[in-house]
């Protein structure tokens, strides 16, 4: 089932927080002049114990210490912040992009720095373990998911998922579990973090009052901003909000580290107030009770004056949640977003795993899941045609993509650091018991927020990052004789150097050819986004067509290109047949008709979980039926194929209900024999099995009563008929086409007073409908009105002058004659004939 996300809002202020002094040097606000000793690290080294810690370390390798660190403060500032126009997902392909050059490069970094210090130091931790075991049980999941490429790499709205962010995330985690241990590292950490939030915030709040910044088309939307969707915004800039709130609890915070953090505070929370996600307000219930608990309990290590921040965001978080107040409504043009509910996600997860148990479908994959296993009463919502890519949040999508294993690990590493880390701040002290708290308050904050609400690039980029300087600050928080950190050392000569040596060069080379292939999987995506834009806004099909074959030639392994591709060359198949008849001509339609039936084929092969390239590759076939040998044969198999994968959408029954159809007229043209008869007939009841089977799973889908009517007027039950049109009629009271088959069946019945009420429709709704005033002129004449009917029939000659025909039957009837007198016989009469009476463009249910 579906539910809709609270998106109610309230306008606030609020005071804020002051901070605590920092380290050696004043880089920033945040940095004063009073010294702080480094923390003393316990070590098992190669040589002595103390050996490591008193040599100096070289120029080289400070300043691959600084430049990682630099690149840390970088990335944390731009990944919430970043967002390019140039592709066609504009947020998180740009954002794995960016992550992925940082994360790489500050590895080759810190391997080099390694070299010239010439000691590694890595945290001693149960949580690193943990962490290893659910990236082997990721790999192993992509590795059997049956779309290699999106559960590696990733694609669409599920970067975030692939097994490559992941990597990425990990060896962000890896290098600020090492870099950040002093309050002189991490304060230039907490200034970025809240100037980009702010920036965010702003960004999000002129976009939902409609003063767009950027001219782009999709920024032009109340709805986008640069973290995602807007629960997602709030969700960021809750985390935020938790860790100034915690950090302005340090009564040691100097003057203006306690303004920026009041300020920064003031504002998050009243963005927070005027989005105002019940999900949101529920987590900062739980951390802000966490935070005061705290404060109470270490009353040495928080003010408790200062502990009046959490104490309002508290009572603010329980007034909003209890009230569902909503103060924003009159000046924010807020979006609805919609996801499934709790009960809908773990059906989805029971039906993937009783296929997959182990390592589930592969990263991703869940929009495939969803379709095969969602409720069937969702046909009955206004949600029935939406994939959802994740379930009501990602903890609980999990099972689905990465099996049991998968989500186990994920589930056992969060369990194992919320309690180790609770404990270690109730048992331990030190210097940086506050930043500790801060930053694991916020660390928890996000992990709960992954239980109630999907996940995307910015949220898994804070969640890692706080994870990773949680750990290295609490165990920065130890006993005298406790080891929290392994360190070896090794001589320049030693093997060990030699091993760092050939992994420096082996990672240099990777992220160059990486960086490469990043790069030319990027321009992928920017070619494709243009020749999309040229295709479907500017009508150019050659340049549509071109671009997106540069997308494919520079990334082979996206369904997405190849399908869209395909759909672009059918249009030029099109395009070209209008043209005056040449051989050119038709050398380039051949050549178009190959590229769409090889690219919806290239498609299909390359992810056969995607029921759209199966739908893609049967519209293909029957393009060409009569074209291609065994087109027919490929057209039902794939729409079948799309049916197994889409059993809960009336959409695909009905498409292969309409190939069915179409493969009636197809035989029947071949001949009138016998054999062809029977065939037709067989087409005919298969058409109508499928279009009943799209009816079954969506009672009031009118596309399908629509066809069935037809199927069934040829089939001559026009009680039948008439019955399936009524029902079509009542879902779309205003489409003409149906308007004009309802009056012809009733024709058909000699109902003629109900068929002129709907001819008499038709035309209402279009004054030029040539057929509709056809079979009303014969009503007319039928009923003497011989005045009526001359007019309708002189309209239709005005639009049809041509039709000999309609001159005929007006002579008939200025002569005070029957319309159809020395017409009917010899030709049939006009409701048993196989096509219109009046040739016309008609507007017809698709």
């Amino acid at each position: 089932m579906i539910q809709e996300l609270d998106d109610t809002k309230d306008i606030g202020g609020i005071r804020t927080p002051s901070q605590r002094p920092a380290a050696s040097e004043s880089l920033s606000a945040f940095e004063q002049a009073e010294e702080e000793e480094e923390p003393s690290w316990v070590e098992t080294s190669s040589y002595s114990a103390g050996e490591a810690d008193s040599e100096d370390k070289s120029k080289a390798a400070r300043f691959f210490e600084w430049a990682i660190k630099i690149g840390l403060y970088l990335l944390a500032f731009l990944t919430p912040l970043f967002f390019l126009p140039y592709t066609a997902n504009v947020l998180e392909l740009n954002k794995q992009f960016l992550l992925f050059i940082f994360s790489f490069v500050l590895l080759v970094f810190w391997l080099a720095k390694v070299l010239t210090q010439r000691k590694i130091e890595i945290k001693k931790s149960l949580l690193n373990i943990l962490i290893i075991l659910f990236i082997l049980s990721v790999v192993v999941s992509s590795l059997f998911a049956q779309n290699k490429f999106q559960a590696l790499i990733g694609a669409g709205n599920t970067i975030a998922e692939s097994f490559l962010t992941l990597v990425c995330l990990a060896i962000i985690y890896f290098l600020v579990s090492g870099s950040f241990k002093t309050k002189k590292d991490l304060n230039p950490l907490i200034l970025v973090l809240l100037v980009s939030s702010v920036l965010a915030g702003i960004f999000a709040l002129l976009q939902l009052n409609s003063n767009f910044i950027f001219g782009w088309g999709f920024a032009r939307t109340v709805g986008f901003n640069s973290i995602g969707s807007v629960n997602s915004l709030e969700i960021f800039l809750g985390a935020v909000l938790v860790l100034a709130v915690a950090l302005f609890a340090d009564p040691k915070r100097s003057l203006w580290q306690s303004i920026v953090l009041a300020v920064s505070s003031a504002f998050l929370l009243f963005v927070i107030i005027a989005l105002n996600f019940v999900n949101v307000w529920w987590g900062l219930i739980g951390i802000m009770t966490l935070v005061v608990g705290f404060g109470i309990m270490k009353q040495g290590r928080s003010s408790q004056t200062r502990l009046v921040l959490a104490m309002v965001v508290l009572a603010m978080a329980l007034l909003l949640t209890l009230t569902k107040i909503n103060i924003s409504s009159g000046w924010l043009n807020t979006p609805t977003e919609v996801s499934p509910t709790f009960g809908s996600t773990v059906s989805i997860d029971k039906g993937a795993l009783a296929n997959k148990l182990f390592f589930g479908t592969g990263p991703g994959t869940f929009a495939y899941n969803w379709e095969l296993f969602r409720s069937p009463l969702i046909n009955q919502t206004i949600f029935w045609n939406i994939r959802f890519s994740q379930g009501i949040s990602k903890v609980f999508s999990m099972p689905a993509s990465l099996g049991i294993i998968g989500a186990g690990f994920w589930i056992l590493l969060a369990i194992f650091f919320a309690v180790w880390g609770a404990m270690r701040l109730i048992s331990k002290k030190g210097e940086n018991w506050n930043l500790a708290f801060g930053f694991f308050s916020s660390w928890l904050f996000l992990a709960g927020m992954q239980f109630l609400y999907p996940t995307n690039l910015t949220l898994e980029f804070m969640f890692w990052l706080s994870l990773g300087i949680s750990l290295s600050l609490l165990k920065g928080l130890k006993s005298e004789e406790e080891v929290s950190e392994i360190s070896l050392s090794f001589r320049k000569e030693s093997p060990l150097a030699s091993v760092f040596s050939f992994l420096l060069v082996i990672f240099l080379v990777l992220t160059i050819s990486f960086f490469y292939l990043g790069f030319n999987y990027w321009r992928a995506d920017a070619a494709f986004q243009r020749g999309a834009e040229a295709s479907v806004n500017q009508g150019n099909l050659e340049m549509g067509y071109n671009e997106i074959t540069k997308a494919i030639s520079l990334n082979p392994y996206s369904d997405t290109y190849l399908n869209s591709l395909s759909q672009v060359a059918l249009l030029r198949i099109n395009e070209e047949l209008v043209k005056p008849a040449s051989s050119d001509r038709d050398l380039r339609a051949q050549q178009f008709v190959a590229d769409a039936v090889n690219l919806s084929k290239a498609a299909a092969d390359l992810n056969p979980q995607n029921p759209d390239n199966w739908i893609q590759r049967g519209i293909v076939y029957r393009s060409v039926l009569g074209y291609l040998s065994g087109a027919d044969q490929w057209m039902v198999t794939s729409f079948s194929e799309a049916s197994r994968l889409e059993p809960k959408n009336p959409y695909v029954f009905f498409e292969l209900g309409r190939s069915y159809s179409l493969l009636v007229d197809y035989t029947l043209a071949q001949g009138q024999t016998k054999e062809n008869q029977a065939k037709a007939l067989d087409y005919l009841n298969k058409a109508e099995e499928q279009f009943l089977k799209a009816v079954e799973v969506k009672s009031d889908y009118a596309p399908a009563h629509y066809q069935l009517a037809l199927i069934y007027d040829r089939l001559g039950n026009i009680d039948s008929a008439i019955n399936k049109m009524e029902l079509t009629k009542a879902n779309y009271p205003n489409d003409i086409g149906i308007a004009f088959q309802l009056g012809l069946l009733y024709y058909k019945k000699q109902n003629f007073a109900k068929s002129q009420t709907e001819f008499e429709r038709a035309v209402s709704l279009d004054q030029n409908y040539s057929n509709a005033r056809y079979f009303l002129g014969l009503i007319y004449d039928r009923n003497g009105n011989k005045g009526a009917a001359i007019e309708q029939f002189k309209k239709i000659a005005e639009l049809n002058p041509d039709n000999q025909e309609v001159k005929n039957i007006l002579v008939n009837l200025e002569k005070g004659l029957s319309a159809l007198e020395g017409i009917v016989p010899p030709a049939a009469a006009p409701e048993q004939r196989s096509g219109v009476p009046v040739s016309e463009k008609q507007q017809q249910m698709k």
